[in-house]
């Protein structure tokens, strides 16, 4: 279980994909935590299928902030990361290789192996 409480202040980020990305959003607002919105292109809920179009809608409108802008700038603001990735390239590889070199704490949960480590 992830430990918070070595936090001040507990503010969560996400890519707005669907999926895993939204899933999150729902579990912080659901949790009463705060979390920025961070779009990384204009249009990226045409990728969607319709449902998650209509989740994606509701959750922007619910963010704390909405920010337009690349995964560099969610790992750069956070302190450290909840990173759910199964090893195939795209924008969570990219975010787990960017914690690797930055040398931030998260923690890996690998939905296919059904694990999670602790990187810090």
């Amino acid at each position: 279980m992830v430990d918070l409480t070595q936090y001040d202040k507990v503010i969560g980020y996400s890519g707005m994909a669907s999926g895993c990305d939204l899933w999150f959003c729902q579990y912080c607002l659901d949790l009463f935590i705060p979390y920025y919105a961070c779009v990384p292109f204009d249009g990226q809920e045409e990728t969607m299928d319709e449902e998650s179009k209509v989740h994606r809608a509701a959750l922007l409108k619910s963010a704390a902030k909405v920010h337009y802008v690349k995964n560099s700038k969610m790992v750069e603001w956070a302190d450290a990361g909840i990173v759910i990735f199964d090893g195939n390239k795209g924008g969570t590889h990219n975010v787990f290789q960017q914690l690797v070199e930055k040398n931030k704490p998260f923690w890996w949960i690998n939905p296919v192996g059904e694990k999670v480590w602790e990187c810090k």
